[in-house]
């Protein structure tokens, strides 16, 4: 005589398994939209960018779980490791999948975000393990909870390590309001997030240096300074030309809705004729206000300066002291 099956084990095709599937496939174009989606304004601060891609770690998270639960209730019971090692090759595949479509919408693809996914996954698989061990015991096979415990918290370290650009972002953050109306002075080495560019840089105490390369257009782009510059007359850069010949730099700025169709007629730019040693370079913010073409350049917005050469014969070295802004209007 056959013995009746264990309700614990018994597997459910009805009702809550296409919910689950439901709720999972609700999630994944959500995912989609959120991934791949459209964001005309562009996103202002590094903190900004550094949590959406935080994002990453628990919308996979989300999907795991709800992937897990429609696999429990559409095939019964299963072991754990086969479980995690599922969820790791699908986050793994999603990953790899959505940052190639990224590129199709501009985005650049991103080996943190990929990892990102699969450490939320891992963790949402583990998270559901965890309570399916204690609601319903015989769906997970072959693991005890210290070991689902242990796989966890190593999890969650790891996530913990992957927000550290987050962290540093909303730390320097804190510092620019603070320096204000210093742009960035480079006493501190977390100011170094502040810029990007073709161009090599170092840091030394009160200093940024860099190598502008030969033969190119190379460029030093501060992103991520305070924005708004309305209240003030002059930008005052000091730096220091570490070469014993004159050194012809550009500065250009530009604000918000430049990004949007990157015309040159609606930014700022002028040049300098550098001397060796130390000098300060000022521009008046009354010039840059009136720079665009038939319009005047919103002042709260500013979102990139810009300092860049043109056909250098050799690398030349310049470290950039104090960006500031002076003169109240």
């Amino acid at each position: 005589m056959n013995k009746p099956l264990d309700p614990a084990r018994r597997t459910s095709r009805g009702l809550p398994f296409f919910l689950s599937l439901l709720l999972f496939v609700s999630l994944s174009a959500l995912a989609l939209y959120l991934l791949l989606g459209s964001h005309a304004e562009g996103l202002s601060e590094r903190s900004e960018q550094q949590a959406r891609n935080s994002g990453h770690l628990l919308l996979f998270a989300a999907l795991a779980i709800s992937a897990c639960n429609t696999a429990v209730l559409g095939f019964g019971p299963i072991k754990f490791f086969r479980l995690l090692a599922g969820t790791a090759l699908l986050a793994t595949a999603a990953g790899l999948l959505t940052e190639f479509l990224q590129g199709f919408v501009g985005r650049q693809p991103s080996v943190l975000d990929c990892l990102l996914d699969l450490i939320g996954a891992l963790l949402g698989c583990t998270l559901y393990a965890a309570f399916a061990k204690r609601i319903r015991p015989g769906n997970i096979l072959f693991v005890s909870n210290r070991q689902i415990h242990f796989i966890f918290i190593a999890l969650v370290l790891a996530s913990l390590v992957t927000l550290l650009p987050l962290w540093k972002a909303l730390l320097d953050e804190h510092r620019t309001m603070q320096q204000f109306p210093i742009l960035a002075d480079y006493e501190s080495k977390i100011e170094m997030g502040r810029h990007s560019g073709n161009s090599k840089t170092a840091w030394e105490p009160g200093s940024l240096l860099v190598y502008f390369s030969a033969g190119q257009l190379a460029n030093i782009d501060w992103l991520y300074l305070a924005r708004d510059w309305s209240a003030y007359r002059e930008l005052a850069i000091e730096l220091d030309n570490r070469a014993s010949t004159a050194l012809a730099l550009a500065c250009r700025i530009h604000y918000r809705a430049h990004e949007n169709n990157y015309e040159h007629h609606d930014r700022y730019t002028r040049g300098f004729t550098l001397k060796p040693g130390r000098q300060t370079l000022l521009i008046n913010l009354e010039a840059v206000r009136n720079a665009p073409q038939g319009r005047q350049m919103d002042m709260r917005k500013i979102a990139s300066l810009v300092c860049f050469t043109r056909g250098l014969p050799q690398t030349r070295l310049l470290a950039f002291e104090q960006l500031r802004l002076q003169g109240m209007r």
